[in-house]
């Protein structure tokens, strides 16, 4: 039972030193602290009474990672920005070219807003609430008009 036991820790570590030097290989090489982002703003859309506003922008941090966030701000929210609701990978880009996600933001009312983007797309954030407005998610087929 000793040997067993031993040659189960010995797994053990070697697992975590290969999960510590793949952290230490993004931290170095990813989109970390330093990395210097552009922003591209993609569209802003305010609700029917102009209460709430929607941002679409286009971030692209180092070589070739390029995202889509969705942010939301309403009044009662803190100033200076909204919170991020929405974020996944957003392009292909090959050979010069630039293809961005197709997505479609819709006010259904002051408090409802609903996200469609393409079958696919696996986000990294999707916020379900921010202040009194609800976010609704649609998995769209194709790309959303």
């Amino acid at each position: 039972m000793r040997t067993f036991a031993k040659v189960a820790i010995g797994i053990l570590a070697a697992f975590g030193a290969m999960q510590l030097a793949g952290l230490l290989l993004l931290l170095t090489r990813g989109a970390g602290p330093g990395t210097v982002c552009m922003v591209y703003p993609v569209m802003d859309v305010p609700s029917a009474a102009g209460d709430a506003r929607a941002t679409v922008e286009n971030h692209q941090c180092g070589e070739g990672e390029l995202r889509t966030d969705i942010s939301v701000s309403a009044k009662g929210l803190a100033a200076g920005g909204g919170q991020t609701v929405f974020s996944a990978r957003s392009a292909l880009v090959r050979a010069g070219s630039y293809s961005p996600l197709q997505l479609r933001v819709t006010w259904l009312d002051e408090s409802h807003l609903e996200i469609r983007y393409p079958r696919g797309v696996n986000p990294d954030t999707r916020e379900s609430r921010v202040g009194v407005v609800h976010v609704n998610y649609i998995e769209a087929e194709g790309s959303p008009p």
